[in-house]
């Protein structure tokens, strides 16, 4: 069951994995304050440089909703509830 989940949901993996490194440009009015230096033109962003055996991957299955205030499930994709 388990691998069939991973083959059913790697594409939506990968592009989450792939929008999580994508860099943010720091530029204009969201200059990076290099205090010693003042405001400069920056990328911001996430790499890795190698993984671990095993990974972990934590699920976010509720979020918050600003509207009610209240804890909501986020719907799910694959087979998991």
């Amino acid at each position: 069951m388990l691998f069939r989940l991973l083959a059913f949901t790697s594409n939506a993996w990968a592009n989450a994995t792939l929008r999580y490194v994508e860099t943010e440009k720091l530029e204009g009015e969201n200059q990076y304050d290099a205090v010693e230096h003042g405001k400069q033109d920056a990328e911001k962003g996430v790499s890795f440089l190698e993984f671990p055996p095993v990974l972990n991957l934590q699920l976010k299955r509720f979020d918050f909703d600003m509207n009610t205030g209240d804890m909501v499930k986020v719907p799910h994709v694959g087979g998991w509830t």
